[in-house]
This record gives structure tokens, C-alpha cells and sequence, in this order.
């Protein structure tokens, strides 16, 4: 659950409020209707949790966030990502989350294959 005031910090942007991040995670599911999330590790220090994972589906629709839209692509990806997950009084407060973004947009074909960006 995630608290009222939560944040959350992506390549895509800042997120702030519970609203904004379910709001954001939505258009993901959207975008990739047939996704699905595979944690690999779990590692718990204090209030912080940590989580690699790697997203997989298919990009069915366009993926519209603050950063732009992409259009459709009919394109499955498979993207590593880690969160670190702060927790207090058991509600999420903040999410830190990172990902390869350069081989996220080459799978969809939005960058060539090996452009970094920057």
C-alpha cells in the first residue's frame, strides 16, 4: 500500500502522491496488457527494501507518461530493473527504481541497437 504522500523516482520522473504513481504504473499496465514482473533477489536493511526483478511483456498499445509517448509497437521486451523501496509505519513512502532505458527503447525499436542515451 502505498502512503498518501509516497514518491516514486524512475528514468521517467518524479512521481509524487499515491495518485500520480498508480496513475503512472497504470499506463505501463496499459501499454503492455500481457506484462508480468519476475523478482530474482530480495534484500531487507532497516526501513529499505531492495528488489532486482525483470519486467517482461508484450508493448500492445502506446505507453503514454510524463516523458512522452510511444507508439505501439507489437514488440516483447524483457527489462532488469532494481527498487529500493523505502517502507514506514507499513505503507511504501518511496520507491527509487532503475532500469536500462537505451535497451528498453531498442527493444521496441525506438533506438537502434547500442544507443546509449544520455
Amino acid at each position: 500500500m502505498l502512503a498518501p504522500d509516497a514518491r516514486r523516482v524512475s528514468p521517467n520522473g518524479v512521481f509524487e502522491g499515491a495518485s500520480a504513481i498508480t496513475s503512472y504504473m497504470m499506463a505501463w499496465a496499459d501499454a503492455f496488457p500481457d506484462s508480468g514482473c519476475t523478482v530474482e533477489h530480495v534484500t531487507a536493511d532497516g526501513d529499505t527494501v531492495v528488489i532486482e526483478s525483470v519486467f517482461r511483456g508484450t508493448h500492445l498499445r502506446p505507453l503514454v507518461d510524463p516523458s512522452g509517448g510511444i507508439p505501439a509497437s507489437n514488440r516483447p521486451v524483457e527489462a532488469p530493473s532494481s527498487h529500493a523501496v523505502v517502507i514506514q509505519a507499513g505503507v511504501v513512502k518511496e520507491v527509487r527504481m532503475y532500469f536500462d532505458v537505451s535497451g528498453f527503447l531498442s527493444q521496441l525499436g525506438v533506438l537502434p541497437s547500442g544507443t546509449t542515451t544520455g
